[in-house]
């Protein structure tokens, strides 16, 4: 038999009752600089998600009722409602009465559409209606609502020697302060004590200027008008006709 190779050696057993503990793994830099990555692009992206979402609800008017191409809007056509609408929108809508009081439709609306400056006609496709301010006393505003028509009156002199005339007839109620219980708008309530005021919608200078006018010759009163009287110039107005 062949005796073994010199140089052979023979390996110790490990002594009895060592323990062989596996070495854990270290996080390499590499790792935690993925993962402050991932957490960077993930609030990245729910920022720009947050950035595409419209503000709080906005007042904006819609059509109050089934509307035709061809409807010059009132004030009883409109009604309002909260929106959140993204900017490409609500820079067309519209949240006062008065700038889209006589103003056409181009296109038909359902009730709740919103009313954008594409869906109407052309302004000098129509006659215009202006609006204008008026400070009336606040009680004489309780009910009215947008679209009805009112006699406005005008007063002059002091007590015992006051005088009253009719100055305007048929004039539109454009806009009344929110707070009147009509339903009418978002117009701020705000004259002097005890009054209020609203926006009547007019077809000529002439009237405009019968109720500017009233404004500084006295107090003004609104009635709310009888149909079958017409539109225009009172028996005290100076205004053109309607």
């Amino acid at each position: 038999m062949a005796a073994p190779a010199a140089d052979a050696r023979v390996q110790p057993d490990p002594p009895t009752g060592l323990r062989v503990v596996a070495r854990r793994a270290r996080t390499g830099s590499r790792a935690i600089a993925g993962g402050f990555a991932i957490s960077f692009a993930v609030v990245m992206i729910f920022a720009a998600w947050l950035a595409t979402r419209p503000g709080r609800p906005v007042p904006y008017l819609v059509a109050g009722a089934p509307l035709a191409a061809g409807t010059r809007l009132g004030g009883a056509d409109l009604r309002t409602s909260r929106l959140r609408l993204p900017a490409s929108v609500s820079g067309i809508a519209s949240s006062r009465r008065a700038s889209l009081a006589g103003r056409t439709l181009a296109v038909s609306l359902r009730p709740g559409e919103l009313v954008t400056v594409p869906e109407l006609a052309p302004r000098d496709a129509q006659p215009a209606i202006r609006p204008v301010p008026v400070e009336v006393p606040a009680y004489e505003l309780s009910g009215l609502v947008p679209g009805e028509g009112v006699d406005v009156f005008l007063t002059t002199g002091s007590a015992g020697s006051s005088h009253t005339a009719l100055i305007l007839r048929g004039a539109e109620v454009l806009e009344v302060p929110s707070s009147n219980g009509g339903g009418g708008g978002v117009l701020g309530g705000g004259g002097g004590s005890g009054s209020e005021v609203a926006v009547l919608g007019v077809p000529s200078l002439g009237d405009v200027e019968s109720l500017v006018a009233a404004a500084h010759a006295g107090t003004m009163d609104l009635v709310v008008a009888e149909p079958s009287d017409g539109h225009g110039p009172g028996t005290g107005g100076s205004g053109g006709s309607g």
